[in-house]
């Protein structure tokens, strides 16, 4: 094959640990550590709401949750 089309494996599998029990802080704690211009991926379930951050999920890249009494995973 081609070798411009091959792929390449740069970490092993499970290097980048999923978070399972994530902790939350408030809305108002979130205001002051959070900039205006910072991503997050907002999830609503059954009136149930969480905003999970771009650049704490680029470090892990997926968290296992369960939100309106669903399991979740929240992936990036």
């Amino acid at each position: 094959g081609d070798p411009d089309l091959e792929i390449v494996t740069l970490l092993p599998p499970d290097a980048i640990p999923a978070i399972d029990n994530p902790r939350f802080v408030t809305a108002e704690e979130a205001d002051r550590q959070l900039a205006l211009s910072d991503l997050v991926i907002g999830v609503s379930i059954d009136g149930e709401h969480r905003a999970y951050g771009a650049a704490f999920l680029s470090a892990h890249e997926i968290v296992n949750d369960t939100l309106g009494g669903r399991a979740i995973a929240v992936t990036w």
